[in-house]
């Protein structure tokens, strides 16, 4: 039976295997029973069906007794260990997570006993020495895959992180000696620590990780992402980066990875833009999403949706930063585009939070708040330290006027992310939707600080927040923060529109379109050339500004206020023709009457003359 086991488990039989294992392990145990109580009753004994899995080892602290006392059974102690792992793999990959916890726990505390009373001589961390499937070890008697007890304790702590229990996850990788755990177990370990926010010994996990797998890329991004040196990444892995071929990428890899978990965005866009054009990983998906991440936490949502766009064209099935992409989209109000996007990312996996996320936006684009609520909660279960998960749903929550949870969910991103722009915007619209004019202030002012560097966005945010003061107190002051966000970057749209607003209020249409055609000069969007449109009908200037809503609807053809506007200076136009040919033909009939009265006189000069003509002819004859 145990050779049937074996092969089972070899050929990855799980479903049969797991109904074969515990009734063999059923049969021992009635078989050992029953020998132990009657040393004459039958082999077999009377198999009693549906018992736990576990049964097999009652009695686990007279387990080594039990071996030297017992007769011939079906299966030996070891291999009865051997065989409940076996059940536990079984379990484990059919998702019965709770059962294969079970019999692993059992397996260890066995082996436990086992090495107690003096039947194991080898550390229980320890390689084995033989890893042929079906051998025993010659040292201890076991079988490979129960002899490797990290191998074990690492499935264990898998079997507690599907079923929710992290700490206990943690506790199992500790009992591992530090010199036996493999890099597996220690990247399981650091990124445990670090979800509980123990970065010291999460930072420890991540370079012992390093230092046996030099390229363990994940471990050298999440070292510099807390704070490690590039430099110190570079001494951990030279010697070894160094002899092999190929890698001569890694240098600046590491650093434009250190820049960004620097917060300096521009320059990790500039450093992953000149690595994916000057090296081999030209078009390479994950360096792809690196650069379109970098953009994107930048503000330049035109080169990462251009960028992440590309990703997906080179690989539709590839899922990482796809949910970056969503919120691109659904700000652009690509309806086509995002449903495309959602619809392939679910084919992919429903599994991922990217899949979820990218639902999540097309059902907001479509009004359907419910639904992207529902979504977004799915991406959150998934992976509950999801950020772009927790800003949908605070967005979503925020249009649907639930208030109080859309703080929370910003409020949760922002101890994860406190850098993300997006994540201040929704809290100052929240406050400023319950008219909490103060709070908001405060977050947009802390925005300001959150950034590494001085930010055109958070700038132009605070700005925003201080015109909104109901007291029309501070607009000089955010006139000035808006002009300092645009000496930042000359073209960021959202700051040129604020400020023009402001220069047209205070009666300055001439430095608005001034500071708009600068702009313009540098960069395009419809909303520019609309408002410059609007902004020189104001001055009278009907030419230039049929020029610039032409343009608005180009870019555009369903920006409105261009349209309307672009109606607005044509039927000005026809009505002036239209006056221009009245006036004309008032001209030409007041000319007409002037030369009828004219001729009119000259004919009653005319009649009198010959009237006086006759009387002076008669008063001859008489």
């Amino acid at each position: 039976m145990y050779e049937q086991l074996q092969q089972l488990h070899e050929f990855e039989l799980w479903s049969s295997l797991a109904h074969l294992g515990p009734m063999v392990l059923t049969m021992n145990h009635n078989q050992s029973r029953n020998a132990f109580l009657d040393p004459q009753a039958n082999l077999l004994g009377s198999g009693g069906g549906g018992a736990m899995v576990g049964a097999g080892l009652e009695g686990g602290s007279t387990a080594a007794n039990m071996e030297e006392t017992q007769p011939a059974s079906l299966l030996t102690p070891r291999q009865r260990l051997h065989t409940l792992t076996m059940v536990g793999d079984a379990h484990f990959e059919l998702g019965d997570y709770k059962k294969a916890e079970i019999a692993y726990r059992e397996v260890l505390q066995a082996k436990k006993q086992l090495g107690k009373s003096g039947k194991m001589t080898a550390p229980l961390g320890s390689q084995p020495v033989n890893s042929n499937r079906g051998e025993e070890d010659e040292t201890t008697g076991f079988h490979p895959l129960v002899q490797d007890g990290g191998k074990l304790k690492f499935k264990l702590h898998l079997c507690y992180i599907k079923t929710q229990q992290p700490t206990q996850a943690i506790n199992i990788l500790q009992s591992i000696h530090a010199k036996h755990r493999t890099p597996q177990s220690n990247m399981a370990l650091g990124r445990l620590y670090q979800r509980a926010g123990m970065e010291r010994p999460a930072i420890a996990c991540f370079k012992e990780v390093l230092k046996a797998c030099p390229l363990a890329v994940d471990a050298a991004q999440i070292l510099m992402s807390a704070g490690v040196k590039a430099k110190e990444i570079q001494e951990l892995t030279l010697d070894s980066v160094s002899k092999t071929p190929g890698c001569e990428w890694f240098s600046q890899w590491s650093q434009a990875q250190s820049q960004f978990a620097a917060k300096d965005f521009s320059g990790a866009s500039q450093a992953f833009r000149l690595l994916e054009e000057r090296s081999l990983l030209r078009n390479e998906p994950t360096l792809l999403v690196h650069l379109g991440r970098s953009q994107y936490f930048e503000g330049d949502m035109t080169s990462a949706g251009l960028t992440l766009q590309r990703v997906h064209r080179f690989d539709p099935n590839h899922l990482a930063g796809m949910d970056i992409l969503a919120a691109i989209l659904y700000k652009e109000r690509k309806a086509k585009e995002l449903e495309q996007l959602a619809t392939q990312l679910m084919s992919v996996s429903e599994e991922a939070p990217e899949s979820w996320i990218a639902m999540g936006y097309y059902c907001f684009l479509n009004k359907k708040g419910s639904r992207a609520v529902y979504f977004a909660h799915r991406a959150c279960m998934i992976n509950n330290r999801c950020v772009e998960a927790l800003i949908l749903k605070g967005n979503v929550l925020l249009e649907l006027r639930k208030l109080p949870d859309a703080m929370n969910h910003f409020r949760e991103a922002m101890l994860i992310a406190p850098s993300r722009f997006e994540i201040h915007q929704g809290l100052v619209d929240c406050y400023l939707a319950q008219s909490r004019h103060r709070e908001a202030v405060s977050v947009a002012a802390g925005a300001c600080k959150q950034m590494p560097q001085p930010s055109p966005r958070a700038l132009t945010l605070f700005a925003s927040v201080l015109l909104k003061d109901p007291y029309q107190l501070a607009t000089p002051r955010a006139k000035s923060f808006l002009e300092r966000a645009l000496e930042l970057d000359s073209s960021y749209l959202p700051a040129a529109y604020m400020l023009a607003d402001i220069l047209d209020q205070e009666l300055q249409t001439d430095k608005a379109i001034e500071l708009l055609q600068r702009v313009a000069r540098r960069k395009s969007a419809s909303k520019l050339h609309q408002i410059l449109g609007d902004l020189l009908v104001k001055a009278h200037e009907e030419e230039k500004a049929l020029e610039h809503f032409t343009l608005a609807l180009n870019l555009d053809p369903k920006n409105v206020k261009a349209s309307e506007g672009l109606q607005k200076i044509e039927h000005t136009s026809e009505g002036n023709h239209d006056m221009n040919n009245y006036d004309l033909a008032m001209e030409e009939l007041n000319s007409d009457d002037a030369e009828l009265e004219e001729s009119e006189t000259e004919g009653g000069w005319s009649d009198g003359d010959l009237n006086l003509a006759t009387a002076a002819s008669s008063s001859r004859y008489l």
